[in-house]
Formats: C-alpha cells, sequence, structure tokens
C-alpha cells in the first residue's frame, strides 16, 4: 500500500512541473470605488467552466500560477463591500 501511495505521489509532482505555467498582468482603474480586485481565469469564453482566482486589494499588478497549458479568458472585478 505505501508504494502504491508513493508512486501516485512523485506522479502529481512531475504533473506539477511540466505543466506550472502563469499569467501576469496589470490592472488599472480610474473610478472611484475602493476595494478587493478579484482576477479570475476561466478556460471558456463563456465563464462558465471553474475559475482560477486571486486578489489584489488596489489597482497594480498581479500573477495567476500553476496553470496548465490553454487558453484562459481574463475578468476583474472590483467589491466595494
Amino acid at each position: 500500500m505505501k508504494t502504491k501511495i508513493y508512486i501516485l505521489l512523485l506522479l502529481q509532482i512531475l504533473s506539477y512541473q511540466i505543466w506550472a505555467g502563469s499569467i501576469s498582468g496589470e490592472i488599472s482603474y480610474s473610478g472611484s470605488a475602493t476595494g478587493t480586485i478579484y482576477i479570475a481565469l476561466f478556460n471558456e469564453p463563456t465563464l462558465n467552466s471553474d475559475a482560477y482566482v486571486t486578489t489584489i486589494s488596489q489597482p497594480g499588478s498581479y500573477i495567476i500560477n500553476d496553470l496548465s497549458d490553454g487558453t484562459y479568458y481574463v475578468v476583474s472585478v472590483i467589491s466595494n463591500n
């Protein structure tokens, strides 16, 4: 049993190293609202897929790591709560 678990962990680590990619960018905003900015990546243009999400506290740079190869659609919103 321990051998099988060890092999699964090794495959996950190798997969992580092979597929690890990132998307980065800069959010600019000239409005008056303040709050947390959510940046989400979707792999479908309908935005109905699982999302990779990060947050920033004010306009500026962001990066989302550990992405597999593919096409992503970026959406950002500001929450004033």
